[in-house]
């Protein structure tokens, strides 16, 4: 791990539903607006490239990656030296219809991840199991900042995934959401718990703004491992913040806590056996 911690950029931007050009210009400023600010991560929302609501527009609207709109952000993200994190419909291969709801994460010298979306919710005004297919992997990215793992909105409810971020030595888990006004109490309590619970940095980033009348709340925000507040976004407005990482805290924190030192491996075995009973 870097002895630097990295600056961290929360591009907290509203996303025209369906329309990708729009949205990757908006994208394209940010991360020159990043980079000028002296970030050296810049994080945007789930499907920011499309926006949320795209229901069937999304067979006309997911890329592959790589692609048309990846090679243009990859293109900045090279030409400022910014890690870039941003979310999209993800199209499997050129002809296939099976699309992934995906956060992709582009380095300064072109390399990239793809985390495709594990846990889609489908109940109420959730549809994703309907128009994507869930990913199968978690996804980690080694960086010279250290290790960060990658999660998406929903997943957030899942503690065992971030469990296993931890444990293949995450310091950090970004997750990208696009969260309606009704989850904002939940979102802003259990990430909170996943930092204090895996004595980790979580970095949350938010999408904002009206579509298909449901009001998406932003508010995103960063904890540290002792599940204070780094830095938070406004609610109900595009906004976009900027700070510093303390990476020599998750150190002290594991001495102080030290979490992993008492999991108890057998209780994932117990997990297992008895959802297999269901």
């Amino acid at each position: 791990m870097s002895e630097d911690s990295p600056t961290i950029s929360l591009a907290q931007i509203t996303s025209k539903l369906g329309d990708v050009e729009s949205n990757l210009s908006k994208i394209l400023g940010f991360i020159k607006k990043a980079k000028s600010d002296g970030a050296s991560i810049v994080i945007f929302p789930e499907l920011s490239l499309t926006g949320y609501y795209v229901r069937d527009l999304v067979y006309e609207l997911a890329e592959t990656v790589p692609g048309k709109s990846f090679d243009r952000i990859k293109e900045e993200a090279v030409k400022n030296s910014i890690h870039v994190v941003f979310g999209m419909p993800e199209r499997a291969s050129k002809y296939s219809d099976i699309i992934f709801n995906s956060a992709v994460w582009i380095k300064p010298n072109g390399d990239y991840s793809v985390y495709r979306k594990i846990h889609l919710p489908t109940y109420r005004m959730f549809e994703e199991q309907k128009y994507f297919r869930p990913g199968t992997r978690p996804v980690y990215v080694d960086t010279e900042y250290g290790r960060f793992g990658l999660t998406i909105c929903f997943d957030a409810f899942f503690p065992e995934l971030t469990r296993y971020l931890v444990i293949k030595d995450c310091h950090t888990v970004i997750n990208i959401s696009a969260s309606p006004n009704p989850s904002k109490t939940y979102f802003e309590t259990i990430l909170r718990a996943r930092a204090l619970e895996n004595t980790i940095n979580i970095i949350y980033v938010n999408t904002v703004g009206v579509q298909e009348s449901v009001n998406f709340w932003g508010g995103s925000f960063a904890f540290s491992s002792r599940g204070e507040t780094y830095a938070q976004c406004k609610y109900y407005e595009e906004d976009y913040q900027i700070f510093k990482l303390n990476l020599s805290e998750i150190l002290a924190m594991k001495k102080n806590r030290p979490v992993l030192k008492h999991v108890n491996k057998e209780i994932f075995k117990f997990c297992y056996d008895a959802l297999n009973e269901l």
